[in-house]
């Protein structure tokens, strides 16, 4: 059964002025859909790549050989959203990301938007029939390795919305992807942690 998180996590990710003015969420309570503390993935779960799992009560992706990792939540397809996460940057030689997936029609069609340790660029792809496309790239202060960041998106239509530690850096528009499930991201070597995935359909 999916914990419901108190409502000062919903004014945590939901309380930004520029946001709110464009979108109302439907529900007054968020759900944390990773459930933080649980042994094993909930059913909803679908891992395409990587190793996902929780250590310590907390959600961890470990694998470091392919080239990107991939967990999708069936839970509902959605076309307007909000979806933020935490994660922690915890490795990686070649990359040091954490990224949510979203509008995600099957494993190989989806939209990403990450965050890289290792860069100082907040990105935004479609990944169509299997191949990355970089559509919109903005510069940020790259996160900070073993450190807790926020990564949120918020999609209404074609517009596409990305929030890096509570910042709107990123606005593009595109209409790749209709609608679909969310889920989660890194790329290569990345050992990265995440919690709070906080995913509300909004009006």
């Amino acid at each position: 059964m999916k914990k419901l998180l108190l409502a000062s996590l919903f004014l945590l990710y939901g309380c930004d002025k520029k946001e709110t003015t464009r979108a109302t969420s439907t529900d007054a309570i968020s759900k944390d859909i990773l459930q933080n503390n649980l042994k094993a993935l909930p059913k909803s779960w679908s891992v395409v790549n990587g190793e996902w799992g929780y250590k310590d009560g907390v959600f961890l992706q470990s694998e470091t050989d392919n080239s990107y990792n991939v967990i999708i939540n069936k839970n509902k397809k959605l076309t307007n959203l909000k979806a933020s996460v935490e994660f922690m940057p915890l490795s990686g030689k070649w990359d040091a990301s954490g990224g949510i997936i979203f509008r995600v029609k099957d494993k190989d069609n989806y939209y990403i938007l990450r965050a890289n340790a290792l860069e100082d660029n907040l990105s935004l792809y479609t990944y169509v029939n299997g191949s990355r496309h970089l559509i919109k790239e903005v510069r940020v202060k790259a996160p900070s390795l073993k450190e807790w960041h926020s990564i949120k998106v918020v999609v209404k239509g074609n517009l596409i919305e990305g929030y890096l530690d509570g910042k709107l850096y990123l606005t593009f528009r595109d209409s790749t992807f209709k609608s679909g499930y969310t889920g989660l991201w890194t790329k290569a070597d990345s050992v990265t942690k995440f919690k709070n995935f906080i995913v509300e359909e909004i009006n």
